[in-house]
């Protein structure tokens, strides 16, 4: 083999090398939960915490925008917006209104068992990401405790997590004054709640009635 073949050779195994990389560490930036699948945000797509729709594991994929849109909540009770908890610009207390949400919540999870439970807090992307990380892990705590307080039982089985600005619904890159960006932004500060229920076991045939 000539020294031209060998050199174009090893150019394209070693270029092969840097795009599986590449590829592999795209996947490792998506967030996965404590059963190793991928988070999903009510947008249908992974969290993730560098966001490239070209890489994103749950794009495209029917069946995670399904559970998305269902929210993991038997019967559709409660809506994905429902199950969203909404928090005013730097604050983690919760409103009247989203208590109300909660409430509408707690009487759908008295339909089954649960298996599993995720709760997850977001911020804007304004100041620093410290910050906001701490923001966000205060307003799924926020949550978390009022559902505790008010009969919800099921700790053990519920992940708690701030992702900070993570996965933004809303960007508003072209809004540059500071009172109109809080404003424009309002839909990223906010928990999300999502509820996986255990299958219910099945009834066992009636016996036929003896003669």
């Amino acid at each position: 083999m000539s020294k031209l073949k060998c050199l174009c050779l090893g150019l394209v195994m070693a270029l092969a090398s840097v795009v599986a990389a590449k590829a592999e560490s795209a996947n490792h930036d998506a967030v996965y939960d404590k059963n190793g699948k991928p988070v999903v945000a009510k947008s249908g797509n992974c969290v993730r915490t560098k966001w490239t729709q070209a890489n994103d594991p749950c794009a495209a994929t029917p069946e995670a925008t399904q559970q998305s849109q269902d929210n993991l909540f038997a019967g559709g009770t409660v809506t994905t917006e429902e199950a969203t908890v909404y928090f005013d610009f730097d604050k983690s207390n919760i409103k009247p209104s989203e208590k109300e949400k909660l409430d509408r919540v707690l009487a759908a999870l008295k339909s089954g068992t649960i298996k599993n439970a995720r709760i997850i807090g977001y911020t804007d992307p304004i100041g620093t990401r410290e910050y906001n990380q701490k923001l966000s892990e205060r307003r799924a705590q926020a949550v978390l405790d009022y559902l505790t307080q008010n009969g919800y039982k099921d700790v053990q089985a519920t992940e708690l997590k701030g992702l900070a600005y993570d996965d933004l619904v809303v960007r508003c890159d072209d809004v540059k004054k500071r009172i109109k960006r809080i404003e424009c932004l309002w839909k990223n500060r906010r928990t999300e709640l999502a509820f996986e229920f255990a299958a219910a076991a099945p009834t066992a045939p009636e016996q036929p009635a003896a003669q």
